[in-house]
C-alpha cells in the first residue's frame, strides 16, 4: 500500500555525485521542511529504504572526514595508511609470486632480434662501462626500471634493464656505482632507447643529469598509432607482435631485497628482451601507414622536462584532504 500523509514530487529527493580526490563520495540533500514530502505513491518499504541509505552515506561520510582531519592533526606521522597499504600489497605480490614453485623459465625464440641466455648483473663502475660502450656501439638498446614508489617522496630506483639484439644487462643501483654515464647515455640523441610505458623511466634523467632525455621509442605510444589497441600491456604486445608468450608478471615485488631471487632476475630480463624485435614490427607497421613521424613526435614529447618539474600551483592538488586547506597554508593557491 502506498505510505500515507505523503505528499509531492520527485524533485524533493535529490542525490549528487561529487569527485573528490581518488574517492567517489555521495552526498544526499533533503529539505527538513519538506521530510513528509517524499516521492507520492511509494511503497512504506521504499521510503524506509531511502532513509536507510540516507543515514548509512551520511554516516560513512562523517567517517571518512574525521579521518581525513585526524590524519592532517598528526604531527609528521612516520608512515600513513596509503603507505601501509601499498606495501602490503607488495609483500603480498611477492610472496604469492615467490610461493609458486612452477614458474619455469619461458623458451626463448629463435630470432637475430631477441637475445638470449642469463642476463648479465651489473654491479660495479668496470662493468658498467664496459655495457655503456656495447650499447653505445649498437646504437639502440631496450631500457626499463624496477623502483619503489609507495614509501618516498622520490621512487627509490632498485633495478635498471637493458638489452640489444645480442645482450641483457641488469644494472644494480644499490652497488654504490656511479650512474651518471648512463644518464648521459639515456640523453644521448646518437643512441635510440626502446621503452614500453616509459614516462616514469625517464623522469630519472631529467632529476639526476638536469638535463631532457633524447631519443626514446615507447612501444606502447607505437602500437596505438599502429593500429593496435592502447593502451596495451607489454605481455599483449609481445604476443601481438611476435607470438612470443611471457612468463608471469612481478610488478609488485621487494626489487630492493639482495641477492634478487630467480624469478626476480628473469622476469626483469624478459621485461626487455623482446622489445629491440618489437620495435622492428611496430616499426614496419608504422611505416606502412605513413604514421611514423608521428609516433617520433609522440615520443620525443615524453622527454620534455616540463613533465618533470616540481609546480607547487599544482603539487598540492596531490595531496588528500586538500580542500580543508585554509590559504595561509596554501599560498600559491590564492593566485
Amino acid at each position: 500500500m502506498p505510505c500515507p500523509g505523503h505528499r509531492g514530487t520527485a524533485d524533493n529527493f535529490r542525490i549528487v555525485f561529487l569527485w573528490n580526490s581518488s574517492i567517489c563520495k555521495l552526498y544526499t540533500y533533503i529539505p527538513y521542511r519538506r521530510i513528509n514530502a517524499i516521492i507520492q505513491g511509494r511503497e512504506c518499504w521504499q521510503i524506509l529504504s531511502g532513509y536507510l541509505l540516507c543515514a548509512y552515506v551520511f554516516v560513512g561520510g562523517l567517517w571518512e572526514s574525521i579521518l581525513g582531519w585526524i590524519t592532517i592533526a598528526l604531527p609528521h606521522p612516520a608512515v600513513t595508511r596509503s603507505r601501509v597499504h601499498g606495501a602490503g600489497h607488495r609483500a603480498r605480490s611477492h610472496n604469492s609470486a615467490h610461493a609458486d614453485a612452477t614458474l619455469d623459465a619461458v623458451a626463448v625464440e629463435d630470432h637475430p632480434l631477441v637475445p638470449k641466455g642469463a642476463a648479465e648483473l651489473v654491479a660495479d663502475n668496470a662493468a658498467l662501462a664496459a655495457l655503456i660502450a656495447h650499447l653505445r656501439e649498437a646504437g639502440q638498446f631496450a631500457y626499463d626500471s624496477e623502483f619503489i614508489g609507495e614509501l618516498t617522496y622520490f621512487p627509490k630506483l632498485c633495478l635498471i634493464q637493458v638489452a640489444s639484439s645480442t645482450r641483457i644487462g641488469l644494472i644494480d643501483p644499490l652497488a654504490k656505482m656511479d650512474l651518471k654515464p648512463f644518464w648521459e647515455l639515456l640523453a644521448d640523441p646518437a643512441v635510440e632507447k626502446i621503452v614500453h610505458a616509459g614516462q616514469q623511466d625517464i623522469e630519472p634523467v631529467s632529476r639526476n643529469l638536469g638535463q631532457a632525455a633524447s631519443n626514446f621509442f615507447d612501444t606502447q605510444v607505437a602500437a596505438g598509432l599502429a593500429g593496435l589497441p592502447y593502451p596495451l600491456s607489454l605481455s599483449k604486445l609481445v604476443a601481438a607482435t611476435t607470438g612470443a608468450k611471457l612468463g608471469k608478471g612481478l610488478t609488485f615485488t621487494h626489487w630492493d631485497q639482495r641477492p634478487l631471487s630467480d624469478v626476480q632476475l628473469r622476469y626483469a630480463a624478459d621485461d626487455v628482451r623482446y622489445l629491440p624485435r618489437v620495435r622492428a614490427e611496430l616499426g614496419d607497421r608504422l611505416e606502412r601507414l605513413g604514421h611514423f613521424a608521428w609516433a617520433k613526435q609522440e615520443c620525443e614529447s615524453l622527454c620534455d622536462t616540463t613533465l618533470f618539474r616540481f609546480d607547487p600551483r599544482t603539487q598540492y592538488l596531490r595531496v588528500r584532504g586538500r580542500r580543508r586547506f585554509s590559504r595561509e597554508i596554501w599560498p600559491c593557491c590564492a593566485s
